[in-house]
């Protein structure tokens, strides 16, 4: 007997949700009521139906975290087949999951002249979309990888995907400070990270939003506006997923 977990893409891309948990060894097929399968590995063959299922929320509760495009799944039955592939059984769980709600939409456009051909304009369209398709799942790829050697950096993406505000961003970038023992030389300069500190820390560029009430410093010449932070920050923790996936 094998097991497969029938989930359901409410919404979201089907390809990066297929494409990022091969990434954790589960293979996804089509099911028979235009649903998915994800086929229970050899590592699992042994697990009950509730465990089974248990595994599979996990990895999709990590992926919906870590991408950058919103995947809003819901996890239903266990399948269960015989050695010749024909269901037999079918285990029913009443709770389904599947909130996806710390995630950025990533949405491309393309220009194309007028002059272009219907096909010229299909073959655009298409190569602008397999870019865009690309640059979400290496992006969140290594996001995904990065949370499963250090857990950690989910807090980080966690207040990224906050209201942009001086502490919340401040807090993401202590983060990073902290794991690196302060040294973040090989993400950014010494420059850029003084500026963005100064610029969420002091009152007279954030005011009541600011981390600290009073500043013994004077103001910055050139602060950050909450813009320019949150591109900083946004910006500094992508080079440091890369950094704890490589590391």
């Amino acid at each position: 007997m094998t097991f497969a977990v029938e989930i359901e893409l409410v919404s979201g891309d089907e390809r990066l949700l297929t494409d990022l948990l091969k990434d954790f060894g589960l293979n996804v097929i089509k099911g028979d009521k235009d649903n998915l399968l994800i086929e229970s590995p050899k590592t699992l063959q042994e697990c009950s139906s509730n465990d089974l299922r248990d595994v599979v929320k996990e990895k999709i509760s990590l992926i919906q975290k870590t991408s950058i495009q919103t995947l809003e799944v819901e996890v239903g039955s266990v399948i269960e087949f015989n050695e010749f592939g024909e269901k037999v059984g079918e285990h029913v769980f009443a709770e389904l999951s599947g909130n996806a709600t710390f995630n950025i939409s990533a949405a491309g456009k393309i220009t194309v002249h007028t002059s272009a051909s219907p096909e010229e304009i299909a073959r655009l369209e298409a190569a602008e979309s397999e870019r865009e398709f690309q640059k979400a799942y290496s992006v969140s790829a290594t996001r995904l990888r990065a949370a499963q050697k250090h857990p950690v950096s989910l807090k980080v993406m966690e207040y990224l995907n906050m209201k942009p505000t001086p502490l919340n961003l401040f807090h993401a970038v202590e983060i990073m400070m902290k794991h690196m023992r302060g040294n973040l030389n090989e993400l950014t300069s010494r420059r850029n990270l003084r500026r963005f500190l100064q610029s969420v820390n002091h009152p007279e560029v954030f005011h009541l939003e600011a981390r600290h009430a009073v500043a013994n410093n004077k103001k910055p010449d050139n602060p950050m506006t909450i813009t320019e932070a949150e591109i900083f920050a946004k910006k500094l923790a992508e080079k440091w997923y890369e950094y704890l996936v490589n590391n």
